[in-house]
């Protein structure tokens, strides 16, 4: 049932993105009021998706890859809706569907789906809160870079010069663009700070030491480092540049590789079974 909601969720996915590009093709900024409808209807089916899956896990669906997959994209899509619904001048839905649904993709194709039970050592309530604040910080980032990704196009450099300067105006001003992901740097810093630090405790109640050193530990203390330094770096002060979209795009790739790459390769505590 998990399957056949999650297909369906990303079928009307792909519908509010399809409306979302005739709304940018016809040059309103990728903003559309039924492209919003059919966004939130796609966030209620998956969000049923993941309540299904969980019944039928017997507990919270975040210990698979199709798991961790299925809750990553619907925690960015929601996050993308709500900032988009505040800021009403910038197409951020438009901009981040694609990404979503490139890890829907990845969640229903391919690799094994069947529930399975969990570890014991994931029983306990820290597993829950502590995947929720760092999927978290992974969807303010990966609104973040689909709003870099959205200024590296806004900008003129990115055209030929036969591309008419008000194509390249539809997606918003970079300044404006590269403002609001900027603004979603210190809320990925503390979610996704929130979710290292939980996860020491975590290891601390589970295997009597704070820290170990594992893959996906010293990874994700890597990539938040990777971000503070961002955000505390002196360019920081000055107006949004080309460069710092390119730092965020960089950023989100190292983010993804901590996510996914890490417990792909099976090594660790943190690699999926």
């Amino acid at each position: 049932m998990e399957i056949r909601l999650s297909w369906f969720a990303l079928a009307l996915y792909l519908l509010a993105f399809g409306d979302y590009l005739v709304a940018f093709l016809k040059r309103r900024r990728g903003r559309s009021l039924p492209g919003d409808v059919l966004l939130g209807l796609a966030i209620l089916a998956h969000l049923a998706a993941v309540v299904v899956r969980g019944r039928v896990a017997g507990h919270l669906p975040f210990a698979s890859r199709f798991e961790a997959l299925l809750f990553y994209a619907l925690v960015s899509a929601a996050l993308a809706l709500v900032v988009g619904l505040v800021r009403r001048n910038l197409p951020v839905a438009f901009l981040t569907l694609p990404i979503v649904v490139i890890f829907m993709l990845g969640a229903l194709v391919g690799g094994d789906k069947a529930p399975k039970p969990l570890p014991p050592v994931l029983n306990s309530p820290f597993f829950s809160v502590h995947v929720i604040a760092a999927f978290l910080g992974y969807a303010f980032y990966t609104v973040n870079a689909g709003l870099a990704i959205g200024a590296l196009f806004s900008h003129r450099d990115a055209f030929p010069s036969s591309v008419p300067l008000a194509t390249q105006s539809r997606l918003g001003a970079q300044e404006e663009l590269l403002g609001l992901a900027r603004q979603m740097v210190p809320w990925g810093l503390l979610f996704l700070g929130a979710g290292i630090g939980l996860g020491g405790v975590w290891a601390m109640f589970s295997w009597g030491n704070w820290w170990g050193w594992d893959p996906k530990e010293s990874a994700a203390l890597v990539t938040w480092f990777g971000y503070l330094i961002y955000r505390h770096a002196p360019a920081w002060k000055r107006t949004p540049r080309r460069s710092d979209a390119v730092c965020i795009v960089v950023a989100y790739v190292l983010m993804v590789a901590t996510f996914l790459g890490v417990n792909l390769l099976k090594r660790g505590l943190h690699a999926y079974q």
